[in-house]
């Protein structure tokens, strides 16, 4: 039986990416092959590990030896030199994290949603398009990142903006160590800009009539508006893939937003105005220009996040009002607050991790219902009052009379 080799060539199954020459001695001929397999036995662990390398043979004989040397150093088990290795770019730390967040397993038992690692899959892009194509992760240091926010502001990004990528690559990073993919976060020691939180900024009566003058019932985007405003969910939180016609029943009367955020889900009881809002999409769905998707069909409302944020935005500048998407689902909470509601309703119903960030964001429509609150007291003492007396100079007119 001949000995396998420490080195062997692996030939793909796919033509095209069989790029490197190799010389089979057995065969005496050549053969194409895309990369090479290296194994060697690992003393720490005992066990035999194998490093897969997409290059020439000159070069798998060099990753040979390098393994060589770590193994005779004892300082480091080969696996994990192996894992190392395999993540080299930043694009490299990218893909071993989409695909371990996208589907759970055993070892990767929190998943991401599709928003969360898309949304990291942008910061990726925009830190490589800054620095360079593909920076390696070795390269990566404080100081090359300080370049990176210095060019970001130089082509007139926002601070807010700059720390949502910060924020991103810093988690991104962060999951890397703790996989032991790498050593060190170098992103933990870059400050990020001071950034007051924005306040809700919900949508007055006379700006809500003034969207509906522009979007009224039976528009195309109708629907949209007012799910948004009658759920107050957050922007993906209806369209696909979260929001199904399973998750919604006509008859029982009933909403439910399966991913909301931090995992949670929500039911609503959903009354007349949406009740015929899901009917009229069941019977008109919406189609979008140039797709041929047939999973479409399996969601109120099949766009992309991004598309609608856009879409929603044109249309309130079509009303005159200086909004966003988001302010749609603020109007939601302040109404609610400002008509009495307890915060622990309204803070389940927005979907809030804790009654806390409901008063901490809306703190200035509980100002106003306080405000309301001594008022409506106020009134109904004097109108008390002046009961009071009325009653009293009737009593006694009755008494001389």
């Amino acid at each position: 039986m001949a000995k396998k080799l420490p080195i062997r060539p692996v030939i793909s199954k796919k033509p095209r990416k069989n790029i490197y020459d190799y010389w089979d001695v057995d065969q005496q001929v050549w053969i194409k092959c895309s990369g090479f397999d290296i194994y060697l036995w690992d003393s720490l662990t005992q066990s035999l590990v194998k490093r897969r390398v997409k290059a020439d043979f000159e070069s798998a004989k060099i990753a040979h030896q390098d393994m060589i040397q770590v193994r005779e150093k004892g300082a480091l088990s080969l696996p994990t030199y192996v894992k190392r290795q395999s993540v080299i770019t930043i694009w490299d730390l990218y893909k071993k994290y989409a695909k371990a967040k996208s589907e759970p397993s055993l070892r990767n038992r929190q998943t991401r949603s599709p928003l969360t690692i898309e949304r990291t899959r942008a910061a990726v892009n925009a830190f490589s398009i800054t620095l360079d194509d593909n920076p390696q992760i070795s390269q990566i240091t404080p100081s090359k990142i300080e370049g990176y926010i210095k060019r970001r502001l130089d082509t007139n990004h926002t601070h807010g903006g700059i720390n949502v990528d910060l924020r991103t690559l810093k988690a991104l990073f962060s999951w890397g160590v703790k996989k032991d993919y790498l050593t060190s976060n170098p992103f933990l020691k870059v400050d990020m800009f001071k950034v007051e939180p924005s306040a809700p900024r919900p949508l007055t009566q006379e700006e809500v009539a003034r969207l509906y003058a522009v979007c009224p019932k039976g528009s195309r985007w109708y629907p949209l508006i007012i799910v948004y405003l009658l759920t107050g969910a957050r922007l993906s939180e209806v369209l696909k893939p979260k929001l199904s016609w399973k998750d919604i029943d006509l008859e029982q009367g009933t909403l439910t937003l399966p991913v909301r955020k931090g995992r949670k889900s929500s039911e609503f009881q959903i009354k007349t105005e949406l009740i015929g809002v899901f009917q009229y999409l069941k019977d008109h769905p919406y189609t979008k220009v140039n797709s041929s998707d047939p999973t479409d069909s399996d969601y109120p409302f099949p766009f992309n996040a991004s598309y609608i944020s856009h879409k929603i935005k044109a249309i309130l500048n079509e009303a005159g009002i200086d909004a966003t998407a988001h302010d749609l689902r603020d109007s939601f909470v302040s109404h609610l607050v400002y008509l009495g509601y307890s915060m622990e309703d309204v803070s389940e119903a927005a979907g809030h991790s804790s009654i806390t960030v409901t008063e901490k964001h809306y703190y200035k429509q509980l100002d106003e219902r306080k405000g309301r609150m001594a008022s409506d007291l106020q009134d109904h003492i004097i109108e008390s009052q002046s009961r009071s007396k009325t009653d009293g100079a009737s009593k006694t007119g009755k008494e001389n009379g």
